[in-house]
């Protein structure tokens, strides 16, 4: 009986190990997901509409319309996003229209809503927190 007994107990703790090793596989799979930001993103924010593009290849478009005096901004340039750091940082860099880089976080809701915190243009004044007031959500169109 003991030989039995020892031969359950080694396969009961096999099986748990067996057990957690596939709980800990799928659960860090599901938990690091990554969203992507390609394609083109909508949204609205105190009178502006915004239409953010970004490309497979690293180059975006980000198009600012004033809804009150209808004029139009258009920066194209490359981005950069991180997404080993929480919250997640974004680069726009090498802005043709501009000499500076602009600088922000994002936050996936799911694969096609992000909220995205308002730009600075130097990295150390990036944003690190999302606030109320400062912050868009943006839908993805495309």
């Amino acid at each position: 009986m003991t030989k039995n007994f020892l031969k359950a107990y080694k396969f009961g703790i096999f099986y748990l190990m067996f057990v957690l090793t596939l709980w800990i596989v799928f659960n860090n799979k599901h938990e690091n997901k990554r969203w992507d930001l390609y394609g083109t993103w909508i949204g609205k924010r105190a009178n502006v509409e915004v239409k953010f593009m970004f490309n497979k290849d690293g180059s975006c478009e980000l198009n600012f319309t004033d809804l009150r005096s209808s004029s139009n901004t258009i920066l194209t340039g490359t981005y950069v996003v991180d997404f080993s750091k929480k919250p997640i940082p974004v680069a726009i860099k090498s802005i043709v229209e501009t000499n500076y880089s602009l600088y922000t976080i994002v936050e996936f809701f799911d694969r096609d809503l992000i909220k995205l915190e308002m730009f600075s243009t130097r990295w150390r004044a990036r944003p690190i927190v999302f606030g109320a007031d400062t912050s868009m959500l943006l839908k993805r169109i495309r």
